[in-house]
């Protein structure tokens, strides 16, 4: 069947697709967005026989969180990207730490078509409400990699055996040297090989097999889903393969915790006939391993949905009974008394319903890693920068500083409120002004990420106001194109940096006309040493405290309101009745972020 399709606005091609079978055929010097093609095949064949099914479906569960994290590739030299699925009660279950689960997309498909098109949260959400499946961490990542003057690997061509050790080469050293170190940084993992797993589908399946049989090292649980060895007619010998991962079965069946093998029942033949090939190299050398036929389903979204709901029950059963003890609330663990006045009172209802659900029909802005060099600590140090949907260097942009609790760093705020999400949601309905937001790590000293005593490092916060002032501000309005004027600069944070903002904010009103601190810690100053000048403090653009009753700090931003309220400062006091907690940083960010530059 051929079909024409047309152009739209922003050339995207637009065709109904009516059809099973399909064919894309693109002439002339255009250029079609790879998430495109992967979502159009995804549209033609997900009606088939599997249809809508229950397991992917959003029901009313506990639900994690996913999130775009972008970070720098030494082995590619570029900036790559990756979606990170956290399982819920991972931003209040601090202390506990998470096995990962890696799962790799197809060919001409990206990071983002697990998270899109394999309903990745939907599907661990419910298996989770379910207790069929242990909380795991889940990151889906790019697996294409080139160097610099490196081609791009092509498996779309099968006009002989592919070379899959050549071609997957850069992934693997990208992988090993960049992606998992950069994952075990910022999350709270267990960084062993027995909690690690590694799966994909079709080509992902293809560089399963090859990143985790070349590195068994690393991974203990592979999947191969639609995608295995022997694939295109390459010829099999596991006492070769792979280093030889497999030429004494014995030692791999008691080093591999589970090697796992999908396909749909109607796939193609060349699929068919390659899992088939595989499955009986494997009968013969004696490995062990579990398979699995989707009924039906052909090598599209169905099958794969369906495997990873059958691989992910069967992960880490070593963890299934581990008993998470809830962390002590913060009354307890700060003996601060909370005690409620008349005045303290809720201004604004609990944030809509998918307030930080990232919507695909709106623009987005992008978030970054980067650095700034701090000449107070004496290193390079890390912040994320948000720039808004449609930034130009023609503009200047108001800036926030959005600043982290104590032994967290500047990844915390992608979990505890979502600012880009949240902002890109907010922007596009007209209820919050574009804005650059920074969020520094602001733990000023050598070692800003310390192991151990996390109150060890307070000194290092109250530092940060140097490095603030000196180092970072100068840096964002040299790099960025945004205001240098006090009214156009805020500065925001939750626990122990919501006392870094207000001591920060309130010495240097020069420097910052809007305030936020949310859940502010102990390192808030007392009122008469936290407000200097009464009279610059009434001048503010926009002062905004918060708290929640469960939240044993609570008695810290109440003095603070109080202190406010005595002496005539405009300001904002909402009090909720959550705890020391995301929802109550959540849903304090979304409505700064409406109140603030405008």
């Amino acid at each position: 069947m051929r079909e024409e399709a047309t152009t739209g606005a922003g050339a995207v091609w637009y065709r109904k697709i009516v059809a099973f079978k399909y064919r894309f055929c693109v002439q002339g010097p255009t250029t079609l967005h790879t998430l495109f093609l992967c979502l159009a095949l995804f549209a033609a064949t997900s009606s088939q026989n599997a249809g809508s099914e229950e397991f992917y479906a959003v029901k009313e569960v506990p639900h994690g969180t996913l999130q775009p994290i972008t970070y720098l590739s030494k082995t590619t030299g570029k900036e790559r990207r990756y979606y990170v699925y956290l399982p819920p009660a991972y931003a209040e279950n601090t202390s506990q730490r998470y096995p990962i689960l890696f799962l790799l997309h197809g060919a001409n498909c990206d990071e983002r078509s697990w998270p899109y098109a394999g309903n990745v949260k939907e599907i661990m959400d419910n298996l989770l409400a379910e207790k069929k499946a242990v909380p795991m961490i889940v990151v889906s990542p790019n697996g294409y990699a080139s160097k610099p003057g490196e081609a791009q690997p092509d498996i779309t061509s099968r006009k002989s055996p592919p070379d899959f050790n050549a071609m997957f080469a850069t992934f693997e050293e990208e992988f090993s040297s960049d992606l998992l170190p950069d994952v075990e940084r910022r999350f709270r993992t267990i960084p062993d090989r027995s909690h690690r797993a590694l799966a994909g589908f079709s080509m992902g399946g293809l560089q399963t097999m090859s990143l985790g049989l070349d590195h068994l090292q690393l991974f203990s649980y592979l999947g191969g889903f639609s995608g295995c060895g022997g694939a295109f007619n390459a010829p099999i010998n596991l006492k070769t393969d792979h280093r030889g991962a497999m030429r004494n079965a014995k030692k791999f069946n008691a080093k591999m915790n589970l090697l796992f093998l999908t396909e749909g029942s109607n796939e193609p033949g060349f699929i068919l006939e390659s899992v088939k090939r595989y499955r009986a190299a494997l009968n013969a050398a004696g490995i062990k391993y579990s398979f699995y036929e989707s009924p039906g389903t052909t090598h599209d979204y169905p099958t794969w949905r369906r495997s990873l709901h059958e691989f992910a029950p069967l992960l880490f059963p070593d963890l299934r009974d581990v008993v998470v003890k809830p962390l002590p609330s913060p009354a307890v663990a700060f003996g601060q008394p909370i005690h409620p006045a008349s005045d303290d009172k809720k201004l604004f209802p609990d944030a809509p319903a998918g307030f930080d659900d990232v919507r695909k029909d709106i623009p987005h802005g992008k978030l970054e890693h980067t650095t700034w060099y701090s000449s107070t600590v004496g290193k390079a140090r890390n912040m994320l920068v948000y720039t808004p949907p449609g930034y130009s260097a023609l503009k200047k942009y108001p800036t926030l500083y959005l600043l982290h609790g104590i032994g967290a760093n500047e990844y915390q705020w992608g979990w505890a409120g979502k600012p880009d999400v949240v902002l890109d949601n907010l922007i596009a309905e007209g209820k919050a002004a574009p804005m650059v937001v920074v969020m520094p790590n602001g733990c000023a000293q050598m070692d800003d990420e310390p192991k151990g005593d996390k109150y060890a490092s307070a000194p290092a916060y109250a530092t940060f106001e140097q490095d603030l002032l000196v180092d970072l501000i100068p840096t964002i309005e040299k790099s960025y194109s945004v205001s240098t004027k006090a009214e156009d600069r805020a500065i925001a944070g939750l626990s122990m940096g919501g006392g870094q903002s207000l001591d920060f904010g309130f010495a240097h009103m020069d420097v910052f006309k809007s305030i936020g601190g949310f859940s502010s810690a102990p390192n808030t100053y007392q009122p008469d040493r936290l407000v200097p000048d009464v009279d610059k403090a009434k001048k503010l653009r926009l002062v905004y405290v918060s708290a929640g009753t469960k939240d044993g700090l609570f008695g810290i931003s109440q003095r603070t309101h109080q202190y406010l309220r005595d002496h005539d400062i405009p300001h904002i006091w909402n009090v909720d009745g959550h705890g020391h907690d995301r929802d109550t940083w959540s849903y304090n960010l979304y409505y700064f972020l409406q109140k603030v530059f405008r």
